[in-house]
């Protein structure tokens, strides 16, 4: 199974709308995908929410075991803190999320950038 981490405007799940920021966006919204189909999700708020931390909203999307980040922009260090943790990150996605996680899963999301997780 993947899961996907979308950074949130709102909290309304697969029906809510891409934030146009990352580290202060004030919720996240967990998709959980099997042989390309959605099977569940979660939101949860941002405990960083206007309080960021260098390296602890990585950290926390990590510890809800996301294998891939989706937002609009991410700064360079929260890119390189991604990148350690093994987590891919897309960026230049706009719009609501299951708009989002459907041109995902066809590979034709319209993004700006791609970086692949390290390879441990």
């Amino acid at each position: 199974m993947k899961r996907i981490a979308l950074a949130c405007g709102d909290g309304f799940g697969i029906a809510g709308a891409l934030s146009p920021y990352f580290a202060k966006s004030p919720y996240f919204t967990f998709v959980n995908i099997k042989e390309d189909q959605i099977v569940g999700f979660e939101v949860l708020e941002n405990p960083q929410h206007l309080k960021n931390q260098n390296g602890s909203v990585p950290r926390f999307i990590a510890s809800r075991k996301a294998d891939v980040m989706i937002a609009r922009e991410i700064d360079p260090k929260a890119l390189e803190c991604f990148r350690q943790l093994g987590i891919e990150v897309v960026m230049g996605a706009e719009g609501k999320v299951l708009d989002i996680i459907e041109a995902y899963l066809k590979e034709d999301i319209q993004v700006k950038t791609k970086v692949p997780a390290a390879m441990g």
